[in-house]
Formats: C-alpha cells, sequence, structure tokens
C-alpha cells in the first residue's frame, strides 16, 4: 500500500467519524447531572444525592446516595460506587420536594426519605443500612 492511499483513506475514516459525531450531537438528548450534598453536623461526612435525567427518548432519571469524607469533592459519588448507600429510579412525590431528601439528624446518623417506586415496576432499590466506613447509619423513610 502505498502512502497516498493510506493518507486517503485515513481522511475518509476521519470524515465518517465527524459525520457521526455530529449526528449525535444533535439527534441524542444529554444528561442532566445534579449534585446536592449535605455535610453532617460535626463536619466529618458528608451525603451527596446524584441526580441524572434525560428528557428526550428514551427518557431516564436514577438517582443514587454516596457518604464519604467531607474532604472529597461532590463529583466523587460518581466515580466510587462503593460509597453508594442508595439507589433507585426516580419518583416524583406530587405536591412534594425531589425526593430522595437527606437529614443528618446526628454525626453518625442520616436519614433517607424516598419514594417507593410503584408496584407495577420491576424495580430493585439498592438501601444500605450502614456507610462503607461503618461507621454512619442510614435510616430509610418511605413517603
Amino acid at each position: 500500500m502505498n502512502a497516498k492511499t493510506f493518507v486517503i483513506g485515513f481522511v475518509a475514516v476521519m470524515v465518517a467519524v465527524l459525520a457521526a459525531s455530529a449526528y449525535m450531537s444533535f439527534t441524542v438528548e444529554p444528561t442532566t447531572k445534579v449534585l446536592v450534598a449535605r455535610t453532617s453536623p460535626d463536619g466529618r461526612y458528608k451525603a451527596v444525592r446524584e441526580r441524572l435525567t434525560r428528557k428526550g427518548d428514551p427518557k431516564f432519571c436514577a438517582d443514587s446516595i454516596g457518604i464519604f469524607l467531607s474532604v472529597y469533592p461532590d463529583s466523587f459519588v460518581e466515580s466510587n460506587k462503593v460509597y453508594e448507600v442508595y439507589a433507585g429510579p426516580c419518583v416524583t412525590a406530587t405536591g412534594h420536594t425531589p425526593l430522595p431528601t437527606l437529614k443528618w439528624l446526628s454525626n453518625t446518623q442520616l436519614r433517607i426519605t424516598y419514594t417507593p417506586p410503584p408496584k407495577s415496576d420491576d424495580v430493585k432499590l439498592k438501601m444500605k443500612p450502614i456507610d462503607p466506613s461503618k461507621y454512619v447509619h442510614v435510616e430509610y423513610v418511605a413517603r
């Protein structure tokens, strides 16, 4: 294979990649990420809720909550799922604030208020009663 054929083939591949990338950016709805953090009363730990949503087809919404040392950035919840104590689909409670909500009851006790998914959905919630450090206990309250 000579150099001219190689260069033409390389340019053709690059044009195809750019065209596919442009098509995807115009047709696929981006995912929106919202992080909400609550620090424990003593400031040692924090609980961070991450909500991922996409309004376009296919619609998507998921919540996850991680507990870790407050010195870590909030985005730590995304990359280290080992700290995750709650995970499930978004469920809207009518007339209420977006759930799940986070409330520290003490330096070592966190309350997560959530709305269970409808019985018709075959979805399992991930709910751990204690964080990976074995220091923070989690109480779950269904609304």
